[in-house]
């Protein structure tokens, strides 16, 4: 248990305010943002907070609380940290080292020392796409002797004739197509028969 500063999601702060970190919600008690010059609207199963013409907060009543998200304002190592969060994502995501380079040479604001957390960009562009292998384009020599068929459906839209679903038979040689279009799925061994 402590007391702090806290800013909110939604650019408020309030001032010297008690936060208990066991606890697993934090709750902002309407009159203390009565005393910090906030006005509460409440009714219609929402809530807006305003100062002045300001909109500072909008929620959605959820279950019987007004939920929004709360931070606690920290020291000035913390500004560091998302200073340098801030330079790394306003530099095309450079590097830790580059950040400090750069720092060195007094060329970033405020910034002495870069220590950065984990970048889910970051760590995205990292991954490996793994490509499939790539085999020798085999076709057949004979029509009909390999026909490849997929069907496709259930559509949101019907056709002019109301059909749902449609199959296709791709010739493995010709490269041909043929589509049957279906209004359920059980016609397509019908369908398969016919072509």
């Amino acid at each position: 248990m402590g007391n702090d500063d806290l800013t909110k999601e939604c650019s408020c702060g309030l001032e010297e305010s008690t936060h208990a970190p066991d606890v697993r919600f934090d709750l902002i008690f309407v009159h203390m943002l009565d005393d910090g010059g906030y006005y509460n609207h409440f009714g219609y199963e929402k809530w807006k907070l305003t100062k002045g013409n300001l909109v500072v907060a909008r929620r959605q009543k959820i279950s019987k609380l007004y939920w929004t998200k709360a931070l606690i304002a920290k020291d000035s190592v913390d500004v560091m940290d998302m200073e340098a969060s801030l330079w790394h994502q306003r530099l095309s995501n450079i590097s830790e080292k580059g950040l400090n380079c750069l720092a060195k040479k007094d060329m970033l604001l405020r910034l002495k020392n870069a220590e950065l957390e984990k970048c889910s960009h970051c760590m995205t562009g990292k991954q490996n796409k793994t490509s499939f292998k790539k085999h020798p384009l085999s076709r057949k020599s004979k029509l009909l002797e390999f026909v490849h068929s997929n069907i496709c459906g259930s559509l949101n839209v019907k056709s002019f004739n109301s059909a749902l679903y449609f199959v296709t038979f791709i010739d493995d040689c010709s490269r041909k197509l043929w589509v049957y279009v279906l209004k359920t799925k059980d016609q397509v061994l019908k369908k398969f028969k016919q072509f």
